[in-house]
């Protein structure tokens, strides 16, 4: 029960600091990023959540779970956008050359894990004595594989203009990488 506001906290906090993000700057693709992938966050933590309680039944835990491996295929592409614009003079022009990876980000995930969807998570192979589990599918193998490679293009990219910013811009954002590279660093180790 705790795991489950734990989570319900948690994802509210992420929308909320999404939607300061959001309406600071509306227009700005990096806030509109970072406000969906704040957005796509809090859907994954409480259907974490909502899996982590006692009492639900093998099909409706293994349900969760592929719900939970879907909000996992909308990752990539906000948080990929956000690395590329945040800090960045040139970031029309950056959107521009990377626009047909970010639309095969987009859509490539979604469609896969709803093609896939009954291969996403399945019943756990060995006897559960305390309560039912869900174990990965091959589909939902291959989603958490592409989180874990638009975890590190994420942090590639952050680091790539933390490496370019200078003087007191340098200051301003190091703290901004830091919390969306140990998002992404967290991403990355659940994903492995």
């Amino acid at each position: 029960m705790i795991a489950v506001w734990f989570s319900a906290v948690v994802a509210f906090c992420a929308i909320l600091l999404g939607a300061l993000v959001v309406v600071r700057a509306p227009r700005h693709p990096a806030h509109l990023s970072f406000g969906i992938g704040m957005l796509m966050m809090a859907l994954e933590v409480v259907l974490s959540g909502i899996g982590g309680r006692e009492h639900l039944t093998e099909s409706a835990l293994i349900r969760i779970a592929r719900f939970r491996l879907l909000a996992v295929t909308l990752f990539p592409a906000p948080w990929i956008i956000f690395s590329l614009c945040y800090s960045r003079g040139d970031s029309r022009d950056v959107l521009q050359r990377w626009k047909p990876w970010l639309i095969l980000l987009a859509l490539a995930p979604p469609a896969f894990g709803v093609a896939f969807w009954n291969s996403l998570a399945g019943p756990a192979l060995i006897p559960a004595f305390v309560a039912p589990l869900a174990t990965l599918g091959w589909a939902g193998s291959a989603v958490e594989v592409v989180g874990l490679l638009a975890g590190v293009l994420v942090l590639t990219n952050l680091e790539r203009t933390f490496r370019h910013v200078i003087g007191i811009m340098r200051w301003r954002t190091k703290y901004v990488f830091l919390a969306v590279g140990a998002l992404a660093g967290f991403r990355i180790y659940a994903s492995s």
